[in-house]
């Protein structure tokens, strides 16, 4: 269970770890992709309709998280940085490249030889879900795709089918990836102010909201949820999270985050052609309807610009 609209995938167990706050112990796992984690934390992204299967598989080769190296040589695995022209090549990337040491700042940093690497005690969180507020339509651009509501529902339908028919099998909640907000906004165009991650401590989590960058439909699936059986049997008010912030110039890359987590992971949901029609529309009545250049384009570079970044 977990991830965004989609992308799911690292493993977690269901069970409540016995602390909570942000990765105050000590014990150390290994997930498949080389990143150490502490015990009771737990890594992953993405939805998908089958978490358990989606969290059995290896992440895609696509994956912009690919780790170089060798599992198990006892160093630290680093994150080659793609060039120029494999960021430019047939995934077709949202935004530009992301600077991933500084996206993920409590589990990667650079280090003397100007590799991406993860850091000798990489932080987790466990978040209430209820905290998560959906992304308005005007502030979209932090998600790569709007919620819908045939994805929240297979979602939890899924959950549901589990809990009551496979009560022997182990829970996955893959985590989600979030940006911290100080408080959500309620009309337009107003605009959250983000927690800087310098502000930002892993002990005050519960001070804060957040945006889904990615695991919107799980956020969705989980509320929805309360109240019911399965939310305090599957503690659902404590689901495994990695934060992420960029700044105002790479503000950009939460769409890549969210591109990269969803396509990590095999099982995440096809989007519907409608839901992508629909928005197309709303980028475009966001963007207050630009128009392709009619007749002579001579002297018309601001507008032609304006299309083009659209």
């Amino acid at each position: 269970m977990g991830g965004d609209g989609g992308g799911d995938g690292e493993r977690a167990s269901g069970k409540r770890p016995t602390k909570e706050e942000g990765g105050t112990t000590s014990k150390k796992a290994r997930r498949p992709d080389g990143l150490t984690i502490r015990e009771g934390q737990a890594a992953g992204g993405g939805d998908s309709a089958d978490p358990g299967a989606a969290a059995a598989r290896e992440p895609s080769r696509k994956s912009k998280r690919k780790v170089a190296g060798e599992e198990g040589d006892g160093e630290k695995k680093t994150r080659r940085q793609k060039t120029n022209e494999e960021a430019s090549g047939s995934e077709g990337p949202v935004g530009k490249e992301y600077d991933e040491a500084t996206a993920f700042w409590l589990e990667y940093e650079w280090n003397d030889v100007g590799e991406i690497v993860e850091k000798e005690l990489p932080v987790q969180l466990l978040i209430d879900p209820r905290k998560v507020y959906e992304i308005p339509a005007w502030e979209r651009y932090y998600n790569h795709r709007s919620l819908s509501r045939e994805t929240v529902d297979d979602i939890k339908g899924t959950m549901l089918s589990q809990f009551r028919e496979k009560k022997g099998k182990i829970r996955t909640k893959n985590p989600l990836v979030l940006a911290p907000i100080y408080k959500p906004v309620t009309r337009r165009p107003e605009k959250v102010d983000r927690v800087h991650k310098v502000v930002f401590k892993p002990e005050d989590k519960d001070k804060y909201y957040y945006y889904p960058v990615n695991g919107q439909h799980t956020v969705a699936a989980v509320k929805e949820l309360e109240g019911e059986p399965i939310f305090n049997l599957w503690k659902m008010h404590s689901w495994p999270a990695r934060v992420v912030w960029l700044s105002d110039r790479d503000f950009a890359g939460y769409r890549q985050v969210s591109l990269n987590e969803n396509a990590r992971h095999k099982m995440s949901k096809q989007r519907s052609q409608k839901a992508s029609f629909l928005d197309m529309r709303e980028a475009w009545e966001n963007e207050v309807r630009p128009v392709a250049i009619q007749g002579n384009p001579s002297g018309k570079e601001a507008e032609k610009q304006k299309f083009f970044d659209f």
